[in-house]
């Protein structure tokens, strides 16, 4: 009973850290908070049920945060994303990412004007630009801050464009890219550089070409349906593309349970 307490408690922590993410538009509260006030419960709740069962030895008693220090924490992981962060704050402050999402406004509007674009068609070449711009950057550096510089640039080139509500289309194609881009290398995303630490931590080692080689390709496929997703969403209308990707999914699904039966 103890065991399945353990494991329910964290999942309703969760559920509730989710909730705080969600009605952050109402409650204004920064999402950092209910994140770290979940985490601290499910620490707590574990130790409770943990220490309900399993009384502590002298030695544990005497050495157990030592203990936690030195072998539990991943200390290679948490030097990576320090130096990481460091190295792409360093992109920031130069002006080298502002640099490249100004480059990628230019080109869409070069393109616009020496093809004669109509306003969809432009539409989906800008869209398609940010897409594949985003996913390739997204996979060599932190998708955080290009996400968070680009995005002024994003409403900066929907307010060129008169795109009306169409323009969501950008704001589809820049967050398909920054988060399937962080599939294609080992330093594209935090969970592949928490996953291999553990992994390799376990005697498992999955070394950067290995990881790269299938995340490519992983990247590429996602972002070559992506781009179809999004020429649909403009010329075939967003409410008829998502209806139809409702029902392949409940196809598959059916498929799946009746295969199993």
């Amino acid at each position: 009973m103890t065991d399945l307490l353990s494991y329910r408690i964290p999942n309703w922590i969760s559920l509730a850290i989710l909730v705080g993410f969600l009605t952050h538009s109402l409650t204004h509260m920064p999402v950092a908070v209910p994140a770290v006030i979940g985490v601290a419960a499910v620490l707590f709740a574990q130790d409770y049920y943990y220490l309900r069962e399993h009384k502590p030895t002298a030695e544990e008693r005497q050495h157990g945060v030592l203990a936690i220090l030195e072998r539990d924490i991943e200390w290679p992981t948490l030097a990576f994303f320090l130096f990481l962060f460091i190295l792409v704050g360093a992109a920031v402050s130069t002006g080298l990412i502002e640099s490249l999402a100004q480059a990628m406004a230019w080109t869409v509007g070069r393109i616009s004007k020496d093809a004669d674009l109509s306003p969809t068609a432009t539409l989906l070449v800008a869209a398609l630009l940010i897409l594949w711009v985003s996913g390739v950057l997204s996979a060599l550096i932190d998708n955080i801050p290009y996400t968070a510089v680009t995005i002024p640039l994003v409403a900066s080139l929907l307010e060129r464009l008169h795109a009306g509500p169409d323009g969501q289309v950008l704001w589809w194609a820049l967050a398909l890219g920054a988060c399937l881009g962080g599939n294609g290398t080992l330093i594209g995303a935090s969970a592949n550089v928490t996953v291999t630490g553990l992994a390799e931590k376990d005697g498992q080692r999955i070394s950067f070409a290995e990881f790269t080689a299938f995340g490519a390709r992983v990247t590429a496929i996602t972002l070559v349906l992506s781009s179809i997703y999004l020429a649909l969403w403009l010329y075939v209308g967003s409410a008829s593309v998502n209806l139809a990707g409702l029902a392949v999914l409940l196809l598959c699904a059916v498929r799946k349970v009746t295969q199993r039966i």
